[in-house]
């Protein structure tokens, strides 16, 4: 146990998006914007970000979890080298179409907000590989998905996708992900 972890500490420790300095507060990222790679604003009860936001052209690690976000302004669209976005338990009602094109995006978390639908643009993140869904409102799998190759990792648990019998589609869809779902849960089954 303790080689896997001197391992991952490694992994982490040692990648250059990781060794920068994480700043933890926006007016202080904003003092030199240039610089910033990484801004944690997690668990801020922020309802709202300043059209600045675009100023911080380097950001490539943005965590925006716990707040009361109900959508990104559109200077948002300007972080191009934004590689990990974090939205988890937000009040998104939908995927902010300020990501638009964000063809760096490898990592976007939008678990626990009530986003029902999955735009027509989401295949322009070309370089997305992980896609946290987890107990959104989605109804339906979108056929966008098919389009959606570098994805590895996409979690739908808890969202209202049940079509067990469809299940072999969408792995012929997107052969080379990782679909952790909710399909085989007995969630009437009393114990």
């Amino acid at each position: 146990m303790q080689k896997y972890f001197f391992i991952l500490t490694f992994l982490l420790v040692g990648s250059p998006i990781f060794s920068q300095k994480v700043y933890t507060s926006l007016k202080e990222a904003m003092k030199n914007p240039t610089k910033v790679e990484q801004l944690d604003l997690g668990k801020e009860k922020i309802k709202k970000l300043p059209e600045n936001i675009g100023d911080l052209v380097n950001l490539k690690v943005l965590r925006l979890e716990k707040n009361k976000l109900i959508g990104l302004p559109k200077s948002f669209s300007q972080l191009k080298k934004l590689e990990v976005l974090d939205l988890r338990k937000n009040k998104l009602e939908a995927i902010p179409e300020a990501l638009e094109g964000m063809e760096n995006l490898k990592i976007l978390r939008l678990a626990q907000n009530p986003i029902d639908s999955i735009p027509t643009w989401f295949p322009s993140l070309i370089s997305l590989e992980n896609l946290d869904l987890w107990d959104t409102e989605l109804k339906e799998f979108p056929e966008v998905f098919k389009e959606m190759q570098t994805l590895k990792i996409l979690d739908i648990r808890q969202t209202y996708i049940w079509q067990k019998h469809v299940e072999e589609t969408y792995q012929s869809w997107m052969p080379n992900t990782e679909i952790l779902s909710t399909w085989d849960c007995d969630c009437n089954q009393s114990y």
